[in-house]
């Protein structure tokens, strides 16, 4: 039950997305007040699940101020908000959510769902579902966009996880970076390599000098470190602007890479940046931190090749395991290096029962990045595959963002190669 606050055009299409819903969502509106001062009483006597009101200086202060004395309902400011209506409202567990009441009404609906009867949450809830911000400067508007934390996995290892992962990062990153240029709003990616095994985002990402900043760096953080902590504790790949974490680099490191410490790992990317794109491990005997992973994950990114090897290994994962580890209406797939084969990538489909999120074609165009077994990358903008992964991030996006499709925003990703141009 959805207690609405707020002018009556705001309540007006907050009731009306809610109406629209057909209750699939199982929220409802329980009333409305026009009043700040009216919220105590109204509380009180509808008893709702959670309280929506508009990113406005008097709602504001009103359930900040409700929020220590009604701790079992859920408060949500619907807007833009400034860098200290921020702090304060995160610091009360007060949720922001997207001024457009569609979106703010999917936000709303998936974190009341995670309430039990009584109105608590479920133990092991393991992190707020509250959108991010990242302003500029003190005192700016920031705008508020839903997260995103991607899980790139597949059972069986070699069939290009890192390729997606690496180059879907970039694709994003280099995105965001012309989007801070044209808006002066800042959106902050990073990839992450949960590989217990010494990963290969490192070389993807072109690390040639200085400290590399492994998992094994965010060891003495708290969960509640402050950005300039996190920043000290990450590589950072200038031409895509997407901050990375190598993989353990030492059988001390890898000792230390337990399911706490990819927790802690996931709760501060999640809290300072706004698209996170994890590189999943696949060693049986080390999937902890995998396994936190894909729980806490939005979208989860099955990837295959078409080796029939590779497939039944799929199709014996989606029928057992994935049912208890995982939400599968969370998981979609990603055919990778598509080439003439006796099946085809919907055949593919087809066994496995899972949708397609998309292909990414075999392409000379895309090299090796370091050697057998390294990964692939997009080297030229008009390329198949750089065109596919530039699709494939609109997709996980669900935004236009990226322009129509002769626009590609991979480009010159990896610059330490001579024969490409800055």
């Amino acid at each position: 039950m959805l207690l609405l606050g707020g002018s009556p055009e705001f309540v007006g299409a907050c009731k009306q997305v809610l109406d629209e819903s057909g209750g699939t969502e199982s929220v409802h509106a329980c009333g409305e007040v026009t009043v700040p001062d009216d919220l105590w009483l109204q509380i009180d006597r509808v008893k709702p699940d959670g309280v929506v009101v508009p990113a406005e200086e008097r709602w504001i202060a009103a359930v900040v101020a409700l929020v220590h004395v009604r701790p079992n309902v859920r408060f949500f400011v619907s807007g833009a908000v400034t860098h200290e209506q921020w702090d304060t409202l995160d610091q009360a567990g007060v949720y922001v959510v997207p001024a457009d009441p569609g979106r703010a009404a999917r936000a709303v609906t998936g974190a009341l769902k995670r309430l039990s009867p009584t109105r608590f949450d479920f133990e092991g809830d393991g992190g707020s579902p509250r959108a991010l911000a990242v302003p500029h400067a003190r005192g700016e508007d920031v705008d508020v966009v839903e997260k995103h934390l991607v899980a790139v996995y597949c059972v069986k290892g070699g069939v290009g996880k890192t390729t997606v992962a690496t180059n879907l990062a970039a694709a994003i990153g280099l995105w965001a970076k012309e989007l801070e240029q044209t808006s002066g709003k800042s959106y902050r990616v990073c990839c992450l390599d949960f590989n217990s095994d010494y990963g290969n985002v490192k070389k993807v990402f072109g690390f040639t000098e200085g400290k590399l900043r492994s998992v094994a760096a965010f060891a003495d953080l708290s969960p509640t470190s402050a950005w300039e902590s996190v920043e000290r504790s990450m590589n950072r790949h200038e031409p895509t602007g997407v901050y990375y974490l190598a993989a353990p680099q030492s059988p001390a490191e890898r000792e230390i890479f337990t399911a706490e410490l990819a927790e802690k790992i996931l709760v501060l990317c999640e809290r300072h940046f706004h698209f996170v794109i994890v590189d999943m491990g696949v060693a049986l005997d080390r999937r902890d931190a995998a396994i936190v992973a894909l729980d806490r994950a939005t979208d989860i990114l099955l990837v295959t090749d078409l080796k029939a090897e590779t497939v039944d290994l799929l199709r014996e994962f989606v029928r057992n395991e994935m049912r208890q580890l995982i939400d599968p209406g969370k998981v979609s797939l990603v055919v990778n290096k598509v080439r003439s084969w006796w099946f085809s990538p919907r055949d593919v489909v087809r066994y496995l029962e899972l949708p397609l999120k998309d292909e990414l074609p075999y392409d000379l165009e895309a090299e090796k990045c370091d050697g057998k077994g390294s990964p692939l990358v997009a080297l030229k903008r008009d390329a198949k595959f750089s065109r596919a992964i530039t699709s494939l991030a609109r997709g996980v996006l669900g935004t236009r963002a990226f322009g129509v499709e002769k626009r590609s925003w991979i480009r010159a990703l990896f610059g330490r190669r001579k024969h490409v141009a800055l």
